[in-house]
């Protein structure tokens, strides 16, 4: 490799001394020895003219040398560069050399197509993962949206029903004040982004039975509003575990509300409640406890106890 990069620049710059050192003007003494062989007497204008042109071969001569030695200098340092490169590139092939000598190539370009297949593998999955993530951005966008106009179709819808809320919102505040002579509450609705939401709050400590009472006072709106419009079934029932845990004056109370709530719709408000616990209850004056209590009595005593054939030990 370094003697085909330098032997062309070498040759080049031989053959250029060569020729700078060839390189020289005629003699004007063999001009003139020649005319006189001949026997030619030459003028002195024609010598002075010989002069002259001495003189300029001379100037053209000396410029060629210039020359010459310009193009010299090029070529050395061109050699110069080339030796360099040269030598660089037989460094750079011995390098290559002792690597692959200690080492497989085979065996490395192998190793090296596992790790770019490992690549591409990794590159394709998270090609395919940006891809998922812009769907699930673009599914997120567009939930929010859904998200936005169930929201205001809500409150529009809110806002046409407004009277029956306001309606709702009265039951529910007139129940908790007579269930409680201490305690004030409130009936709120919201239009959120997942749908409609129904709050009672009652104040006061969250013991003594005030959640089973928030849903008694919903209860009783629903079924006070339905039975009004004749739109729902025309009865509500509760379980005695509705109850549980309430103070007797407050079940009193609930069980003279529904009473009355089902007297002015038309309706039926139906109580499951152990007998024990019904006689016990301070029933205002004007419920008489033998037409408020229905004639079919569910008892667990004997054989034929229990409802439809089920029994409640």
């Amino acid at each position: 490799m370094k003697n085909g990069t330098t032997a062309p620049h070498s040759a080049g710059s031989h053959s250029l001394q060569n020729a700078l050192r060839e390189e020289r003007a005629p003699e004007h003494e063999d001009l003139i020895r020649l005319y006189e062989a001949v026997g030619i007497e030459l003028p002195d204008v024609a010598k002075r003219r010989l002069d002259e042109v001495q003189v300029f071969h001379q100037s053209v001569v000396e410029n060629r040398r210039v020359r010459l030695q310009e193009e010299i200098s090029a070529v050395e340092r061109q050699i110069g560069d080339g030796e360099r490169r040269s030598a660089e590139l037989d460094g750079q092939r011995s390098e290559i050399l002792r690597f692959l000598d200690g080492h497989g190539a085979f065996e490395d370009f192998i190793a090296l197509q596992e790790k770019l297949a490992a690549l591409e593998v990794e590159a394709a999955s998270l090609r395919d993962r940006f891809k998922g993530a812009e769907m699930l951005e673009g599914q997120t966008t567009q939930l929010d949206i859904d998200r936005a106009n169930i929201r205001r179709r809500l409150q529009e819808d809110h806002q046409a029903r407004k009277s029956k809320l306001d309606q709702a919102i009265l039951i529910i505040g007139r129940a908790i004040g007579e269930l409680y002579d201490d305690r004030v509450g409130e009936f709120v609705v919201d239009a959120t982004d997942s749908g409609p939401d129904f709050r009672i709050t009652i104040q006061g400590d969250r013991g003594g039975g005030i959640s089973q009472m928030e849903i008694f006072c919903l209860d009783l709106a629903l079924f006070s509003i339905t039975g009004k419009e004749k739109r729902g079934p025309g009865f509500l029932i509760h379980d005695s575990h509705l109850f549980d845990g309430i103070d007797e004056r407050q079940v009193a109370q609930a069980l003279r509300l529904g009473a009355a709530t089902s007297s002015d719709i038309g309706g039926q408000y139906i109580v499951t409640m152990n007998s024990d616990i019904f006689d016990r209850l301070p029933l205002p004056p004007e419920m008489d406890r033998s037409k408020v209590v229905l004639p079919t009595r569910l008892s667990d005593e004997g054989e034929g106890g229990g409802l439809f054939g089920f029994r409640f030990d």
